[in-house]
Parts: C-alpha cells; structure tokens; sequence
C-alpha cells in the first residue's frame, strides 16, 4: 500500500495541530510593553502587618485559575518578602480581583473605564490593542487577634484595619485575533503592579 505523499502529511498535521486549543502558542508580549493606568492605591496601614497574602479572583472571569496563581507567584519571589496561603484566616493581606473587562481595546477606552473607578460597570468595545481593567479590594487584618469562623464569613469582617480600592487597567498594542487568549504577560504584569504597590506601602 502506498504511503501518504509528503505534502498531503504536512497539511493533515497542521490540521491536527490547528485543531487541538492546547496546543496554540499564544504570542510573545514584552512586559515593558503594556502600559498600565492606576485609579487608587493598595495603603497598608502603618503597623505591623504579617507579609501573608490570600488572593482571591472572581471566577467570572474565563482566566480566574492562571491570574490567581500568576499573582501568588510573583509575590513569593525573594524580592517582594511575602508568602501565600490558601486559607484567608492566616493572611495578612487579602487581595480580591475582579476583573472588569478584557479584548479588544483602545489605549484610550481602557484610560477612560479606569478614570471611572472601581466598582463601575464599562466596556472596552472594538479597537487596535489589547485591554484589561481590573478592580482591587486590599484588606489589610490583624492576624494576631486570630477569629473565629463567624468572623471570616466575609472580607469586610476578616479583623480588618485597614482597606483600600484599586482600579487597574493594561494596554498593549497588538489586536487580538478570533478567539485568541489574552497574553499571559498581562497576568504577569497586573501581579507585578499589584506586588509593587504592596510592598513599597508597607511599613
């Protein structure tokens, strides 16, 4: 029995290939590329506070999984000084992510949605680049005071001291195409922020 021609092999491959959504290598993104736009800012209040971090991300979004552990990595590298939990009772910080909007966006419309603050619903619509916009909740507690499980039935009750809003949106200025994943970089970059801003308001 003859074998498959050469060529005909190569496009049924790129077919397999095409066909199977894990394999899709997603583009290179420089960090130093994606701009960043701030509205607030995470202030740790002016005492002790244990450098244990809870993250938490709105399953809301498709990319809940990967932007969670993206940003517990980031904090626990030796030149930010903090380490995660899972459980929230043992943080000292507990960071909530909501994300707001992601796509196709204009540097502008993701300016803009930012300016709005955090907690306002928006839209990045069509445009040239790639956005996200980003609402952060920063709680800072005493873990001292330990609590009990009635306590920790919500963030606002979590021994807090101190809280703090943020809104984040990123631009970069590629336009993504179909159904194209958003640039890991963007995860990459929003824990960078996020693990700055932390750290240098801490006391």
């Amino acid at each position: 029995m003859p074998g498959i021609p050469l060529n005909l092999a190569a496009v049924l491959l790129a077919l397999l290939i095409a066909c199977l959504p894990g394999c899709v290598k997603q583009r290179p993104v420089s960090l130093e590329g994606i701009q960043v736009h701030r509205n607030g800012q995470l202030q740790p209040p002016g005492t002790e506070i244990a450098p244990v971090v809870y993250v938490n991300v709105r399953d809301t979004y498709p990319g809940a999984e990967d932007m969670r552990v993206r940003t517990e990595e980031c904090f626990t590298l030796p030149e930010n000084g903090f380490s995660v939990t899972g459980n929230p009772s043992m943080a000292g910080y507990i960071l909530q992510l909501t994300p707001v909007a992601a796509g196709q966006a204009d540097d502008d419309r993701v300016a803009a949605m930012v300016t709005q603050g955090y907690g306002e619903p928006g839209q990045l619509g069509e445009g040239r680049g790639t956005g996200l916009v980003v609402d952060v909740l920063m709680v800072a507690r005493d873990t001292e005071k330990g609590g009990s499980k009635a306590r920790l039935k919500s963030v606002a009750k979590r021994n807090a001291l101190s809280s703090s809003q943020l809104r984040i949106g990123l631009y970069e200025s590629h336009r993504p195409q179909g159904n194209e994943p958003l640039p890991q970089a963007f995860q990459t970059r929003l824990a960078m922020e996020l693990a700055r801003m932390l750290k240098s308001g801490a006391p």
